[in-house]
């Protein structure tokens, strides 16, 4: 229980209890507070502004499309600011407010966990509304009295996606209720008081227990929540990837987006580690552990043989060098022995450093402000047209190749380098190689033992620039996809200092020449670009190739193979 706002105490002659700070309700997927040092301030302000779209939308449909209450009851349950609504528990609020905030948060949180936090599902404000999509302002809530530049839509597959997790809530209501009351009491901390409740948890937790066949009056629902919060948690092996909030949305009906955020963002992180693969930093470790076991390090008891000896114990449940390499080359056609039948990302390379060039000349054209032409008039001209060509080949092809299998292999992936990184990083691992830090750590491992070691700069520049990249074309899927037609602004995004930077990073650490850049911005015909992994073809039964293989004195007529007694061809 939060404590007493009031601070009176009871019994004659006491000492008055002094006042003690109010309660504070955090919610941190539908607002991220100002105190919250866990975020970056730019990314704080990134995500709250796409939060707060997703939760005047989902006010809005609550409001006027569900009889929870009276409209002006909801509204005032569900502000319009979604820093008002961290709201503690008030044991003496009416049942009927405690209802909407339940089907609220449930709602809110089921569309969170199906990556239905687009209420325009793509669809930027200046493009043409269709006859259903609803245009809210939001600055009130409501629907706008005309298009500004804040406005956004609530499309009919958003709606669709919404009535569906309603039904869901209303099916099991008194579970997310129960749900919603643990994870309050185990979300409590104090000094000061404070709640901490992300709905994304509500709704995977609430599911798994659906799923379970879990009575809301079984004694044991505590229990049972809290393991379903750990499975989500990853602190057990079982439910580590699948617990995590990334999953493959199906496309709407009558919408077409060829570009899944969500495979782009996977996709950056096994980039990610496919450079780190390159610098040999796992193969480094993979020694190190190999010198541990031999007894060649002088390590004792410590932080850095823990680390070591439960990086051995687990090496079961880990993903394999064969497995990672043959992700790289489905994911990006890097050619490093995966298996034959891996569908092999023939054309990333292409389209990569087609896109890097593009952006490259584009900005070189321009500067901050749009339209203004400034040195380097000599290069090809890039328009914005191309650019977002560009772009949006670049991003479809990053999309195709990170269903499947690719979220959870970037899951795993980005958990095996936290690992490592916090290993090598180890003072006493460190003192044993007579090093300063970890690059020094593998630099030395890769000459000593390895066959050489490769430029960590260059890698470790590929790396962080690339996967930042990829992460802002999945930011900018929406702007990139075909679910509108092209904006003359949409070039603009490609103005901004990260993207700018990291693109140019990325060119110099590898040493493109300009002459490369500008030959490879010119714009290609992509004559197929498929949006889906193709459907395996039907192969013959191996017993009929079997046995078309033993029959014996085949002739060719005609380019047809026949079988003749004694090899003799039949006359016309």
């Amino acid at each position: 229980m939060p404590p007493n706002p009031t601070g009176s105490s009871s019994g004659s002659g006491s000492t008055p209890v002094p006042p003690q700070p109010s309660c504070i309700a955090s919610y941190p997927d539908i607002f991220i507070r100002p105190d919250d040092t866990t975020v970056s301030s730019g990314d704080r302000d990134a995500k709250n502004a796409l939060y707060k779209n997703l939760y005047l939308a989902v006010r809005y449909l609550i409001i006027n499309q569900y009889q929870l209450a009276s409209p002006d009851t909801v509204a005032q349950v569900v502000p319009i600011s979604p820093d008002s609504f961290a709201v503690c528990p008030d044991p003496t609020e009416p049942d009927a407010s405690r209802a909407i905030r339940l089907t609220f948060l449930s709602a809110y949180g089921l569309l969170f966990a199906d990556n239905r936090t687009d209420p325009s599902m793509g669809r930027p404000s200046t493009a043409r509304p269709g006859p259903d999509d609803i245009a809210i302002d939001p600055a009130t809530g409501n629907v706008a009295a005309s298009s500004g530049p804040n406005t956004f839509y609530i499309v009919p597959g958003f709606a669709a996606a919404m009535a569906d997790a309603v039904r869901e809530f209303k099916s099991s209501s008194s579970l997310f209720g129960r749900v919603l009351d643990r994870l309050r009491t185990v979300g409590t901390t104090t000094n000061p008081a404070r709640i901490t409740v992300w709905t994304r948890q509500l709704s995977g937790v609430t599911r798994r227990l659906v799923d379970e066949r879990v009575d809301p009056s079984d004694p044991q629902i505590n229990m049972r929540i809290d393991n379903s919060l750990a499975l989500m948690l990853g602190d057990v092996i079982d439910g580590a990837s699948a617990g995590i909030d990334i999953s493959l949305p199906d496309l709407d009906q009558g919408t077409v987006v060829d570009i899944i955020a969500d495979n782009v963002r996977a996709l950056a992180a096994i980039y990610f580690s496919s450079q780190l693969e390159e610098m040999k930093m796992f193969a480094v470790v993979d020694r190190v552990v190999e010198h541990f076991l031999a007894g060649m390090l002088p390590i004792s008891r410590g932080p850095g043989g823990q680390k070591i000896y439960d990086y051995f114990k687990t090496a079961p449940n880990r993903i394999t060098e064969v497995e990672r390499r043959n992700a790289y080359g489905r994911c990006f056609g890097v050619a490093q022995g995966a298996a034959s039948d891996t569908l092999l990302n023939r054309n990333f390379s292409d389209n990569w450093i087609r896109f890097l060039s593009a952006v490259s000349i584009y900005n070189r054209q321009f500067g901050n402000t749009a339209g203004i032409q400034v040195i380097n008039t000599d290069l090809t001209r890039v328009t914005s047209e191309q650019a977002v060509k560009a772009a949006r080949d670049l991003a479809v092809n990053l999309s195709l190749h990170g269903y499947a299998s690719s979220h959870f292999i970037a899951v795993e992936l980005q958990k095996l380098v936290g690992t490592v990184k916090d290993m090598l990083s180890s003072a006493d691992v460190l003192q044993a190689y007579g090093v300063r830090d970890m690059w020094q750590l593998i630099d030395r491992v890769s000459t000593l033992y390895l066959g050489g070691a490769v430029s960590s700069v260059r890698y470790k520049t590929t790396a962080q620039a690339g996967a930042n990249v990829m992460l802002f074309l999945a930011a900018n899927a929406p702007q990139l996809s075909t679910v509108a037609s092209f904006q003359p602004n949409t070039a603009d995004i490609f103005k901004g200092a990260d993207i700018r930077s990291n693109v140019e990073r990325w060119l110099a650490v590898t040493g493109t020449a300009d002459d490369s850049i500008d030959k490879f911005s010119s714009p290609v015909d992509v004559q197929q670009a498929p949006t889906i992994p193709p459907m395996p073809q039907q192969q013959m039964p191996e017993a009929v190739r079997n046995m078309l293989g033993s029959i014996g004195n085949l002739a060719n007529v005609g380019g047809i193979n026949v079988a003749m007694p004694g090899n003799v061809i039949p006359r016309a």
